[in-house]
C-alpha cells in the first residue's frame, strides 16, 4: 500500500503537500484444514495445527471460543496448544482464528471431532 498524496491549507492561507501514511489492514483468516482433526476423548493435551490462510503474527486460534496459546508459523499455517480438559468428553468443537483490528475478524469455523 502506498501513501495518499494530500494538498492542505495552513492557518493563513498558505498552501503545503504532503502524504498521509498507509494504512495496513489485516486480513480476515480463512481455515481449511485441522491436523489433527479428531482425537479420543480423555486424550492427553496436543498441539493442533491449524491450515489455511490470511494468519499473521498476531492471530489467534480460539477453541470453542475460548482463546489458546498459538504459535504463528506462516501466513498459512498456526499451532495452538489444546489442553486435556478440550477433549474430555466426546462431542465436537469449533476451531476459529481471530485476527486484530485494523481489519481482521473472525475465520470461519472448522469442527474438531472428540471421539467417545
Amino acid at each position: 500500500m502506498t501513501p495518499t498524496p494530500v494538498t492542505f491549507t495552513q492557518r493563513g492561507g498558505a498552501e503545503g503537500f504532503g502524504y498521509l501514511p498507509a494504512v495496513v489492514s489485516n486480513p480476515v483468516p480463512a481455515i481449511t484444514s485441522l491436523s489433527p482433526n479428531t482425537v479420543k476423548a480423555g486424550n492427553v493435551a496436543f498441539t493442533l495445527t491449524v491450515n489455511g490462510s490470511g494468519f499473521i503474527a498476531g492471530s489467534v486460534v480460539r477453541w470453542n471460543g475460548a482463546l489458546r496459546a498459538t504459535t504463528f508459523l506462516s501466513a498459512a499455517q498456526l499451532r495452538a496448544a489444546i489442553t486435556r480438559p478440550d477433549v474430555a468428553a466426546a462431542g465436537t468443537a469449533s476451531v476459529t482464528v481471530f485476527n486484530p483490528t485494523p481489519g481482521g475478524g473472525t475465520s470461519n469455523a472448522a469442527t474438531f471431532t472428540i471421539t467417545p
